[in-house]
């Protein structure tokens, strides 16, 4: 096994809170000994662990799943923690605080998994730094969080809506002025 996928290995089993993600990655692992090298669950490994979900249009998307490639608990943290920076960085931390994000969510779920887990997780992140946060009760089209932020004022929403297939999903994000002032309601 390679020296940065047996790192990458290791970071993630020491990062990820969840233990169903993290027991299937483990799993995985246990079962590579050097008696019954499996190429197959290497490649498997690989593909969890090597890569990283790539942003796409307004986010992320991908199955639910383990590893740093597909969504799930320690992406989303992950990411989280990257927007909430990248947003203090554009719109300042007082005018973020003051405005807060909207965050809904879908009915996905697989596993140890789930769109709203998601959003409580990211609403967490938010709050603990100190940032308003409207969390959406239930499960919304992604329209009805669009029409909250521009109602309510808000930086931008992070969403979590389906992506083609039921254990697909995407954590978008859109705090794009042209969108907010020209296709939303006033």
């Amino acid at each position: 096994m390679s020296e940065n996928l047996l790192q990458q290995l290791q970071y993630y089993l020491k990062w990820d809170p969840n233990e169903g993600t993290k027991c299937a990655v483990a799993k995985k692992f246990s079962a590579l000994t050097p008696e019954g090298f499996n190429d197959s669950l290497f490649e498997e490994l690989k593909l969890l662990l090597g890569k990283r979900l790539q942003f796409g249009t307004a986010g992320l998307r991908g199955n639910m799943g383990p590893g740093y490639n597909s969504m799930n608990d320690l992406v989303v943290l992950q990411t989280t923690q990257g927007l909430l920076q990248y947003l203090v960085e554009v719109d300042g931390r007082s005018n973020l605080e003051n405005k807060g994000i909207v965050i809904g969510y879908d009915h996905r779920s697989q596993g140890t998994l789930s769109s709203k887990q998601f959003a409580r997780m990211v609403a967490a992140v938010f709050i603990g730094k100190g940032i308003k946060v409207y969390l959406l009760e239930d499960f919304v089209p992604t329209p009805f969080v669009a029409f909250a932020v521009r109602y309510l004022k808000c930086a931008g929403e992070p969403t979590f809506q389906s992506f083609h297939t039921i254990y697909s999903l995407g954590q978008n994000f859109s705090n794009d002025p042209f969108f907010r002032n020209n296709f939303l309601p006033s």
